[in-house]
């Protein structure tokens, strides 16, 4: 793994208010160091905190799309990326996300299909919708997509309808 990594975590607040438990921010902040040596951790204080928007988390091998997705999506959600299947199932083990965007071939044999399968059954992943996203765009591709649970199939390079199907007046929550 490339790169370095860093997420940012809010405190609870006096209500105990928080979007990751503390022991398991205190679990991550203690083992994704050795995963990742470059991995840093930081809470943010409930004051600086700003309104929850809809988590959406995107797993795509190629950092290209993965940014594409952001810059698609920042506006109306936060959107987390991550490139394994690994680093998916760690965010989602402290994240309630609410759409999973993943990337049909993500190397190493795993598919997208694969990907979610995986992530539902580690930790329980119910995100309101699933959506594939891919290059190379078949009916074999999106029927086994469709078998796992991804409700759309965009093919690559994204655009306005991918935009247009994450709008938040199409996707109340």
């Amino acid at each position: 793994m490339r790169g370095s990594y860093s997420i940012t975590f809010p405190a609870p607040d006096s209500r105990g208010d928080a979007v990751v438990r503390p022991s398991l921010f205190q679990r991550l902040k203690e083992c994704l160091p050795a995963i990742f040596p470059s991995f840093t951790a930081t809470t943010v204080a409930p004051s600086e905190r700003r309104e929850r928007r809809p988590v959406v988390l995107c797993l795509d091998d190629d950092p290209i799309s993965t940014r594409l997705v952001r810059n698609l999506l920042d506006r109306d959600f936060e959107v987390l990326t991550c490139q394994s299947v690994g680093e998916a199932i760690a965010l989602a083990r402290c994240t309630e996300v609410t759409f999973f965007i993943s990337d049909f071939h993500l190397g190493h044999g795993i598919t997208g299909s694969k990907a979610l399968r995986m992530l539902q059954s580690e930790v329980q992943f119910e995100p309101v919708d699933s959506v594939l996203i891919t290059g190379h765009p078949t009916a074999k591709v999106e029927a086994e997509a469709r078998a796992v649970g991804f409700s759309r199939c965009f093919p690559k390079p994204l655009g306005r309808e991918f935009r247009s199907y994450f709008r938040p007046e199409a996707k109340k929550t």
